[in-house]
């Protein structure tokens, strides 16, 4: 999807074709005066640009020169990038990748959502509320996120937009959680998780959880997002109904992280609204989400810079891959690790349970069980249960049986020395 990276068409022809003024700049990316005064000192920062000498002592910002650098095309927004995209038919993540990404985050137990959800999203809060707000400069540890996550611990030394971020985060997690069933990708949905990031931290509060109205800039990058709030919510119902159109979750995960940034569609936070946002497919569909808890901040901003300034998102799909497999195999040991009761397990554990216990007793054996009230098919089972548990019984799961240590330990010596 990336097109030619051709030279910017020049600025209004002023004194030299060099020069130009914050009215020009205005103008040509259809944003205010102050906007474009931020964005030119963005650009010295940058030593992109530099004064003109002959006036500097006049008109502070007035007049520039690009010292022979040209202006990236892209460094205006391209409707093109989101227009050229068609759902199920381009790809920003190769179909074969994401066919097999997809195998990885599924898991492969069968394992009912009740029974594992809790431990699965209990952990996405903490990390990704963590990561997330790490990727902004937050200098909360991943302990410190935990403890005040879950204990309410706030730690020491920490200012309270720190506190915020991560508590705002673990709500709009939440929301996630709590709102599966009804999970769509509608502006209800966005626009809810920017406005539970946005709690105490955006201080207009009309423009929380609200398409904005104003132009807004980004430090460290010469992009210009879309300035025009009639053009800005259009773009919103392109995206949304692009992104619901995406059959793989891969695939529409990312391309939900790439256009809320890109497209920026809110003041402030968009980043942190698409890190959360995109896991809403994941979540959808009880698949393992992702974390980016082992994201390097400079290099998701370089990958981000690509992104906005030439529409190059192969830096940021290598981050968002390697955070998948990374989330996948941290998550997948919570998963292996836990199973759904079968119905033989539930209806008939008080007899499972009394039969181990009278094999370590020395009452029966394994072999010798009196299953004769049940049926053939239950028996089987009964006793396929019956020979796992005391096959991996140990001093830490007596308790679940009534044994006393010295029980299984002589049962244990009788087995060896039978053998």
């Amino acid at each position: 999807m990336n097109e030619k990276n051709d030279k910017m068409p020049t600025l209004p022809r002023q004194k030299t074709d060099k020069e130009f003024s914050v009215e020009d700049y205005s103008k040509k990316y259809n944003i205010s005066e102050r906007s474009a005064q931020r964005k030119i000192k963005e650009l010295l920062n940058l030593n992109e640009i530099i004064f003109s000498k002959k006036i500097r002592q006049k008109k502070y910002y007035k007049k520039v020169i690009t010292n022979d650098i040209q202006l990236n095309k892209f460094s205006k927004y391209q409707k093109s990038f989101l227009d050229n995209y068609i759902p199920n038919k381009t790809y920003l993540i190769s179909k074969t990748e994401c066919e097999k990404l997809l195998k990885i985050i599924t898991p492969t137990h069968q394992v009912d959502l009740e029974t594992y959800s809790v431990r699965i999203y209990e952990r996405l809060i903490i990390d990704l509320s963590w990561a997330s707000s790490a990727l902004e400069g937050n200098t909360y540890s991943l302990l410190e996120t935990e403890k005040l996550i879950l204990e309410n611990e706030i730690a020491k030394g920490k200012n309270n937009l720190e506190t915020q971020m991560i508590l705002n985060h673990k709500e709009a997690i939440k929301f996630l959680i709590l709102n599966k069933k009804e999970l769509t990708l509608s502006p209800s949905i966005i626009k809810s998780i920017h406005a539970l990031l946005s709690e105490n931290i955006i201080r207009n509060k009309s423009a929380q959880g609200a398409v904005r109205t104003i132009p807004v800039g980004i430090t460290g990058t010469s992009y210009i997002p879309l300035a025009i709030p009639q053009l800005l919510e259009e773009e919103f119902d392109i995206f949304l109904k692009k992104a619901s159109q995406i059959k793989n979750p891969i695939e529409q995960s990312f391309f939900i992280l790439i256009f809320v940034s890109y497209i920026q569609f809110f003041e402030d936070l968009n980043k942190r609204t698409s890190r959360v946002s995109c896991n809403i497919p994941f979540v959808k569909n009880n698949l393992i989400p992702i974390s980016f808890k082992d994201i390097n901040k400079d290099s998701y901003v370089l990958a981000l810079k690509n992104v906005y300034e030439s529409n190059n998102v192969s830096g940021l799909k290598t981050l968002f891959i390697n955070s998948i497999k990374k989330s996948a195999q941290d998550y997948s040991r919570i998963v292996s690790i836990l199973i759904t009761p079968s119905d033989i397990q539930i209806k008939y554990r008080d007899e499972i349970k009394s039969f181990v216990r009278d094999c370590v007793l020395g009452k029966t054996t394994s072999e010798e069980l009196e299953l004769s009230q049940f049926n053939l098919e239950v028996s089987k089972h009964i006793l396929e249960e019956v020979q796992s548990e005391l096959k991996s019984l140990h001093e830490g799961s007596l308790v679940r049986f009534g044994l006393k240590l010295s029980e299984f330990e002589h049962w244990k010596n009788n087995n060896k020395n039978q053998k």
